[in-house]
């Protein structure tokens, strides 16, 4: 499963790769495979009026309890664009194993064979969906890990309170001592 809003280009090139690239090889392999694409705007993705066999478009689901329910493996096949990648801590939360590309999972603390399975030319993403697909050891290892990561750095109320230690422990500038304070009495 690939989730995002596909108007947003990094997604939609990055479906367009999966849809083209990708799961073609994945196909070949495993030919009862089946791939849904979800999320806002799937029509802005080339592939849509003509995908290829065993894919389906959800478009938005406001359940994704049912969503990821469905889904064994989740992919992020990005190339291109920055931020947190939240589709990959929300797939973690499910305890979904991940396939992404490095810059998929940039700016997340997430390693390669532990937590995730990170995979950057077409061929190898692939034989990693396809590892996935058919090891269900690896999977489940795979899919606790990510979950343990997103629980431990990623749960709401554990950002939360580091965000109120930060902003706690950052030492506030007395207004008579700012820099601009300081200018206006050395000019004085």
């Amino acid at each position: 499963m690939f989730i995002g809003s596909h108007w947003y280009k990094p997604n939609g090139d990055g479906a367009e790769r999966l849809l083209t690239r990708i799961w073609p090889l994945v196909r070949a392999r495993v030919p009862g495979a089946q791939l849904i694409i979800a999320g806002k705007s799937p029509e802005s993705i080339p592939s849509y009026s003509n995908p290829p066999a065993g894919v389906e478009f959800t478009g938005f689901l406001p359940d994704l309890d049912a969503l990821y329910a469905r889904s064994r493996v989740v992919v992020c096949p990005i190339t291109m664009g920055g931020g947190t990648r939240v589709k990959l801590v929300e797939a973690g939360g499910y305890g979904k194993p991940i396939v992404s590309t490095r810059i998929g999972a940039e700016g997340l603390d997430l390693e390669d064979g532990v937590d995730v399975l990170l995979r950057d030319d077409d061929r190898s993403f692939a034989d990693a969906c396809i590892r996935l697909l058919s090891d269900d050891t690896l999977c489940a290892r795979l899919g606790a890990a990510a979950r343990a990561k997103a629980v431990a750095q990623y749960d709401a109320a554990k950002v939360e309170r580091r965000i109120a230690n930060i902003l706690l422990s950052t030492p506030t500038q007395d207004v008579a001592t700012s820099p601009a304070a300081l200018s206006e009495t050395a000019a004085g």
